[in-house]
């Protein structure tokens, strides 16, 4: 499946697999393996072109399609991209995937926040709620004649 070296570590019981799943799709990881692998083998980054070489074998994405992930990753910061000279050059480091986990993390904080106070206003509408009016309204909504 995925060639990250950090599959193999168990993390508070947690495999790492299903914890990667839920932080970057398949292709991400592939294309940040990639990166990775490219610049073992020829030591420097690579270029977009280059890395859809590098993946010609195992996706069959569109240049389109490899911008679109790379400009997310970056953006999520499992990337870092060097504008200057051009081509552009895609790096990884553990930095940059450590940067990707810490704004992962932030965003499920914000997300747990959000449904948080949903929940809370659910709660506090439910406690509110006169079940004597919601009851003749179902019963009228299905014609249960009042008795």
């Amino acid at each position: 499946m995925i060639d990250l070296p950090i599959l193999s570590i168990d993390l508070e019981g947690a495999p790492i697999d299903y914890l990667l799943d839920q932080v970057l799709t398949p292709t991400d990881a592939r294309i940040i393996n990639a990166v990775s692998s490219f610049k073992e083998s020829h030591g420097k980054y690579p270029s977009a072109m280059e890395i859809l070489d590098e993946l010609s074998n195992s996706t069959r994405l569109k240049k389109t399609q490899l911008y679109d992930r790379l400009s997310r990753l970056a953006i999520r910061g499992f990337i870092s991209v060097k504008l200057l000279p051009r081509p552009r050059r895609y790096q990884v480091t553990t930095d940059t995937i450590n940067e990707g986990v810490h704004n992962w993390l932030q965003e499920q904080t914000s997300s747990l926040e959000g449904l948080a106070n949903e929940l809370s206003t659910i709660q506090n509408f439910l406690k509110e709620m006169d079940t004597s009016k919601l009851t003749l309204a179902i019963a009228d909504k299905l014609s249960i004649k009042h008795q």
